[in-house]
């Protein structure tokens, strides 16, 4: 599932952006978009290159006993056999973030998993038989709830887009001012309610010059840390919900800034 950083601003220079790719950001890497069909599809980028992930496996052994009999057919095949079976109470919920990824993901969040002895890694997701994929599971940091996405639900929908009627940009004295307006509207096209989080964010000044103004977050959770937007509804079938995110941004008008946030994809380097 996709996951927001923070968006800072200060004053643009060519030899800030060029050190910053410099530093790896895109950098030797190919990545791959793994899609599966309709509800059950999970978003998956492969990565190969000079980053991958590290997990830190912890120092122990677990035993395991297999207490049925199978019969494995000696044809130098692999096969595989059931362990262990556990039933465990989890939650089901939406998430988006529409600004990154137009999908609108299902999560599973999963209670009383912590005697399992689970290490991190990767595990494979099924969803009422069917396979979903891998997702990359990391319990080291996890406090009481683990969520695993089963996927993108293509049913439920969050769209985003830019109200230019209410976008502006004003000299005033000896600043500019950029007013950006956003509209996002959630629809629920399942028969049965759903629980939805939709994520967004507002920038983050870093420098004493540039003032960042919030004018409407549609009564959103927001966190003045990290510029994070979080709205949180239960949605019935048909209903729809509509949020506005409106924010300004002043700065003085002999200097420039990143006022659009650039998405950064990996490519391959000739």
């Amino acid at each position: 599932k996709p996951e927001l950083n923070p968006w800072y601003l200060d004053y643009y220079s060519s030899y800030d952006n060029n050190r910053g790719k410099g530093l790896g950001y895109i950098q030797n890497m190919i990545v791959q978009d793994v899609k599966l069909e309709e509800n059950q599809n999970v978003l998956e980028s492969k990565v190969t290159g000079e980053k991958y992930d590290e997990l830190d496996i912890p120092d122990l052994n677990t035993e395991f006993e297999i207490k049925s009999k199978y019969s494995i057919p000696a044809d130098d095949k692999p096969y595989v056999v059931d362990i262990e079976e556990h039933t465990l109470p989890a939650t089901f919920e939406h998430f988006a973030v529409t600004k990154m990824d137009k999908g609108v993901f299902l999560l599973a969040k999963i209670t009383g998993w912590e005697d399992l002895n689970l290490v991190d890694g990767y595990a494979n997701i099924y969803f009422k038989g069917t396979y979903l994929g891998e997702s990359l599971i990391k319990t080291r940091n996890v406090k009481d709830t683990l969520d695993l996405s089963l996927g993108r639900d293509e049913k439920v929908l969050v769209t985003r887009s830019k109200l230019k009627d209410y976008g502006s940009k004003q000299l005033i004295g000896g600043k500019l001012k950029e007013t950006l307006t956003f509209e996002l509207v959630a629809k629920n096209n399942r028969k049965s309610p759903v629980n939805i989080e939709i994520f967004d964010q507002v920038p983050i000044s870093k420098n004493s010059e540039i003032e960042v103004k919030i004018l409407d977050i549609s009564q959103a959770e927001y966190n003045a840390v990290t510029g994070e937007v979080k709205w949180r509804y239960s949605l019935q079938p048909g209903e729809s919900k509509k949020m506005k995110l409106s924010f300004s941004i002043k700065y003085p008008k002999d200097q420039v800034i990143e006022v659009q946030q650039m998405k950064q994809r990996a490519v391959r380097k000739f």
